[in-house]
């Protein structure tokens, strides 16, 4: 009776260990992926960040410029057409 009590305590202490180092493998990747969207949400803030520059810069008044032109000329057009 006692040898299968001792191999039923090794079987549950090493699935134990089996379990520890699962659960460490897990987190080492976890960690990795936590830094890799780190790294990708910097990333995204740089990008927003430059895109802000650029819309408060000349260049995009410019455009936008351009656009409201382009829209008044084609708005006006439809207008007198449907007139």
């Amino acid at each position: 009776m006692s040898n299968v009590l001792a191999i039923c305590v090794a079987v549950i202490a090493v699935e134990l260990a089996i379990v520890v180092v699962v659960l460490a493998v897990a987190l080492v990747k976890i960690a990795q992926a936590a830094k890799a969207v780190e790294v990708l949400a910097y990333r995204i803030e740089d990008r927003v960040a430059g895109f802000g520059r650029w819309t408060s810069s000349g260049m995009f008044s410019g455009l936008e410029g351009v656009a409201r032109f382009l829209g008044g000329f084609f708005g006006a057009r439809r207008r007198t057409r449907a007139s």
